[in-house]
């Protein structure tokens, strides 16, 4: 069962500067730059057929290129 949610990626540059300010967290675990992102919904645990109507609709949303 899949775990959802929606989010942004954080541009490669942004990722890179805000690793470097990783540290000072006793026991933290940090993640890949490549890994960050923006969560905007978290949806939780749904069934696949869920998952794969929640991807189908998705991806009809409309992004202006950059």
């Amino acid at each position: 069962m899949p775990r959802l949610f929606t989010g942004l990626e954080v541009p490669e540059d942004v990722a890179l500067r805000l690793s470097m300010l990783r540290g000072g967290v006793s026991g933290a675990k940090w993640i890949e730059p490549s890994d960050y992102h923006l969560t905007l919904s978290f949806i939780g645990n749904v069934d696949e057929g869920t998952a794969s109507d929640l991807h189908d609709e998705l991806a009809q949303i409309e992004t202006p290129a950059v």
